[in-house]
């Protein structure tokens, strides 16, 4: 999503704000932890207190699976029942669709290049009707969620490709 949204945007980057989070941040009750990536996913985590908050909406826990982990270790000192018996870091299913999405940019570069700009301007547009200040929390995701019309966009930006 991030490449796309980059794309359609027409940004020049975008931040990726952690790549090992093994240690809990230093909010909620976890704070200042070690973290047991396999065992425990949830790696960001506020307790919001304030239910006029409008940015986190009712008052709760709000948490984050995965979030700030693109590797995992492949040993841990802390819990040594999660090693894997691997001497190199472990990448994860975010850090594999990263790099989907920087492969799918390349792909909507290269049509573009080709004098292709309108067409992949509007399949991106198809893909992502609304996304970023296009859209409020109160409104559902506006692209789809199902992996064969991600497969189907990317055959349509292939086809854009062939000469």
């Amino acid at each position: 999503m991030n490449s796309w949204i980059k794309w359609k945007h027409k940004m020049d980057l975008y931040f990726v704000w952690h790549g090992t989070h093994w240690r809990h941040n230093h909010q909620g009750p976890r704070s200042r932890t070690n973290q047991n990536v396999f065992g425990y996913p949830v790696t960001f985590m506020y307790v919001n207190t304030n239910p006029e908050d409008e940015f986190y909406g009712e008052t709760g826990i709000h948490w984050g699976n995965g979030d700030g982990i693109l590797f995992y270790p492949d040993h841990d000192p802390y819990y040594r029942e999660q090693d894997r018996g691997v001497q190199a870091l472990l990448s994860s299913i975010r850090m594999k669709n990263l790099r989907r999405g920087i492969q799918d940019y390349e792909y909507i570069w290269l049509a573009a290049s080709l004098g292709k700009q309108e067409q992949v301007d509007q399949l991106v547009r198809t893909a992502l009707p609304r996304v970023l200040h296009e859209t409020d929390r109160t409104h559902s995701i506006t692209w789809s969620p199902y992996g064969n019309d991600w497969d189907d966009y990317r055959k349509k930006i292939s086809d854009l490709i062939q000469f």
